[in-house]
C-alpha cells in the first residue's frame, strides 16, 4: 500500500524525529564520554589529555560551563594563565555560580599582576558564596600584598588561616607582611608554624632566617640558611626529597 496525503506526512514526520533524537542522544553520549574522560586525566595528572576532551566536550557541547572550568583548571595546571582566565570567563558566563572558575581566573591573575581584577573575583565569593572558603581570602590577600597593602594582606590571611588552620602558605604570606611592617616577632611566629605544617618547604626557613636578620639574631639565622641548603640538596646527594 502506498502511503498518501496527511499519513505519509506524519510516518515522515516522525522519522524526523527519531533520527534528531538519535542524533542527539549520539552528542550528548560524546560529551559525556569526552569529559568524564577529562576528568580522569586530570586525576592522573595529565593536563594535555585533559584539555584535549574536554575540548572534545565543548564542541559536541558548547555551553557546557563545567567543561570549560574544568579545561581552564587544567591549563592552570600547565602555567597558562591567558587561556586560564579565558576558559573560567566563558564558564562563569555560562554559569555565574561556578566558584572554581573565579577562584582559578583570580589566581591565574595574580600571576599575570592583574591584582585589581583578581581582588574583584575574590570579592565576589566572599560576598556571595556559602561558605566561604579559604581559598577566596588567601587570593585577594595574595593580591593585597603583590600591591603592597600589607594590612589588607595581614587581615585576609587571617581569615584564610581561620577557615583552614593548617594552610602552610597563608602563615607564610603573613608573614611576609607583618616583616613588611615591621613586626618582626609576629613573622617569626609565623613562618614559624608554616615550617611546622610543611617541614620539607625551604622557603620557610629562608623567610624566618631573613625574620631573624632583621632581629639581630645571627646564630639563629645561620641555622635556618643552613636547613635551606640542606632542603635543595637533591637526593642523590643526601639531602631531602624536593
Amino acid at each position: 500500500m502506498v502511503l498518501t496525503g496527511a499519513p505519509r506526512r506524519l510516518r515522515l514526520l516522525a522519522l524526523i524525529v527519531m533520527l534528531a533524537l538519535a542524533a542527539s542522544c549520539a552528542r550528548e553520549k560524546a560529551h559525556t564520554d569526552a569529559y568524564e574522560r577529562g576528568l580522569e586525566a586530570i586525576a592522573n595528572n595529565d593536563p594535555d589529555l585533559a584539555i584535549a576532551c574536554f575540548g572534545e566536550a565543548i564542541r559536541a557541547d558548547p555551553k557546557n560551563a563545567l567543561a570549560y572550568a574544568n579545561r581552564g583548571a587544567a591549563y592552570a595546571a600547565k602555567g597558562d594563565d591567558t587561556k586560564v582566565i579565558a576558559d573560567c570567563t566563558e564558564a562563569i558566563r555560562l554559569d555565574p555560580q561556578l566558584r572554581d572558575a573565579y577562584i582559578n581566573r583570580a589566581q591565574a591573575c595574580i600571576n599575570k599582576a592583574e591584582y585589581d581584577r583578581a581582588i574583584a573575583d575574590c570579592n565576589i565569593l566572599i560576598e556571595k558564596s556559602t561558605p566561604v572558603t579559604a581559598k577566596s581570602y588567601y587570593n585577594r590577600g595574595l593580591a593585597y600584598l603583590s600591591k603592597g597593602d600589607d594590612l589588607k594582606a595581614v587581615a585576609d590571611f587571617t581569615e584564610a588561616i581561620k577557615i583552614s588552620p593548617k594552610l602552610s602558605k597563608a602563615y607564610g604570606n603573613r608573614g611576609i607582611a607583618l616583616l613588611k611592617l615591621k613586626q618582626i616577632d609576629l613573622a617569626i611566629g609565623d613562618f614559624t608554624e608554616a615550617i611546622h605544617l610543611a617541614p620539607a618547604d625551604a622557603n620557610g626557613y629562608a623567610l624566618r632566617a631573613k625574620a631573624y636578620r632583621a632581629q639581630g639574631d645571627d646564630k639563629n639565622a645561620a641555622e635556618d640558611e643552613r636547613k635551606v641548603q640542606e632542603l635543595k640538596k637533591t637526593p642523590a646527594e643526601g639531602g631531602a626529597p624536593r
